[in-house]
């Protein structure tokens, strides 16, 4: 399980992945999320 806190990360209509370095859009983030879900055994993802 992922749990994600998205709404810790969210500011100005998009989400900041300070690790990363970029901010994502809420589609670009769903995208994220599901190549997450491709690479890794992800089973649920939990906000």
């Amino acid at each position: 399980a992922l749990d994600v806190a998205a709404t810790e990360i969210y500011k100005d209509g998009k989400y900041h992945l300070a690790g990363e370095g970029r901010s994502l859009t809420p589609a670009e983030l769903v995208n994220y999320y599901s190549q997450m879900t491709e690479k890794y055994p992800i089973i649920s993802i939990e906000d």
